[in-house]
Formats: structure tokens, sequence, C-alpha cells
């Protein structure tokens, strides 16, 4: 019998742009349920062919954002994969680029120090990372578009602010056994 599994880590690099000190966090995440549903949609999606082109329709489409959220919400928290929004998110910014490696995929950000300070460039405490597919938008009036495929607890909240750049890759592993 054959056995499938996937999992996924973050590894975030902030740099503050006037010393050029740099600090690293890495956390492993969680495959929401919605993650779960979004791969079997994506098996699932209807296949025709229009001459020598193959058309896919119904497949869901891939990770756009990836979320950064204070980790906030009434109280301690535990990722879940029952979760469909990231704890007190407060900014999506797009993936930059996709890179398939073996039986991984990671997904590359960016968020320059302009990106995710809170009101004013107050700063803003990190302390969840969520990865959204789907139909996703990346606007404030939307939180919680799209799907939450996987979400992540920063094990040591920090603060973001204007004076930071962060960098995050996502990676998505599978595995199996024959």
């Amino acid at each position: 019998m054959s056995g499938f599994g996937i999992m996924g880590n973050i590894h975030a690099t902030m740099v503050d742009i006037e010393t050029g000190e740099r600090k690293v966090w890495t956390a492993q995440n969680t495959i929401t349920s919605g993650g779960l549903s979004f791969l079997r949609d994506f098996l699932a999606a209807s296949v025709r062919t229009m001459g020598t082109e193959m058309l896919i329709s119904g497949a869901p489409l891939p990770p756009t954002y990836i979320a950064l959220g204070s980790g906030i919400n009434g109280g301690a928290w535990q990722a879940s994969r029952f979760m469909t929004v990231v704890p007190g998110e407060h900014f999506r910014g797009s993936i930059a680029t996709r890179d398939a490696s073996g039986q991984s995929v990671i997904f590359h950000a960016h968020y320059s120090s302009a990106d995710g300070n809170g009101p004013a460039g107050t700063g803003m405490t990190i302390g969840a990372y969520g990865i959204y597919a789907g139909n996703a938008s990346n606007a404030p009036a939307y939180p919680g578009s799209g799907t939450l495929f996987a979400v992540a607890r920063e094990p040591v909240p920090f603060g973001k602010r204007t004076s930071n750049t962060i960098d995050i890759d996502w990676t998505i592993t599978v595995s199996g056994k024959l």
C-alpha cells in the first residue's frame, strides 16, 4: 500500500536596510483542509484537447499570495488544518517566483520596506504566515479571500518596520512510498 504526504517549511529573512543586520526565522506549516481540497480539485479538473493544445477547466488557481498576520485572534492559537484565514492578517504580498525542485515547490515573496508596516509605518507584529491559492486577492477589503492552502505560526513574533525588508521562501514538499 502506498502513502502520500505533503508538508511545508518557511524560511524568512529580515534585513534592516539601515544597518544591514539580518535575522532569520524558520517555521513548519500546517496544510489546511482547504489546501487538501485544492489538491483534490486540481486532480479532478477536466482536460480536453483543441487541435494540438490541451485545455484544463475547473482547476483552481495555484498559490498567488503570502500573507503576514499578527497571530492574534483573541487568544493563544495553534496552526490548525481547519483554519481559513491567517490570524490577525494585515498584509498580503504577491508570490514573485516559483521554483520546482525534486518533489518540492519553493514560493518566493519579497516585502519591501514600505510593505506590511501598519498604520503610518508604526510597525506591525508578525506572528503568523499563510499561503493563499484559488481566487485570492491582495486588496485589504478582502481578507481571507481565496483558499488558505497552509498556515504557520511564528515561534517568536517579531516587529516589521519601515527600515526592514523581508524575504520569504515557502517550500511545499510531497512525498510517498511505493
